[in-house]
């Protein structure tokens, strides 16, 4: 069984590119609201993303902060790059 490419889901990408621009406390709903998705596609998100070593996360009271890793930030500023040759190209 051939296992889908996880930065082929857009989510993913935006997630990650979410986390690095914004200064303030990332929160799953805040997440999915500034995405304009559901909380249960972000929560899945997220998930595979604390797998893949990309993202941490850590309680505060009963909110969880979503923070990247070391390696989650610099695949979100390759990701940024991305983004912009893509606008200068096209």
């Amino acid at each position: 069984m051939i296992q889908e490419n996880p930065f082929l889901n857009q989510v993913f990408p935006r997630v990650l590119i979410f986390l690095l621009k914004r200064a303030y406390p990332k929160y799953f709903l805040k997440i999915a609201r500034e995405l304009n998705s559901t909380y249960s596609t972000i929560s899945k998100a997220i998930s595979e993303l604390i797998r893949m070593k990309l993202i941490t996360i850590k309680k505060e009271g009963r909110r969880k902060i979503i923070k990247l890793t070391p390696t989650g930030l610099q695949v979100a500023v390759l990701l940024i790059d991305i983004q912009n040759i893509k606008k200068k190209r096209f």
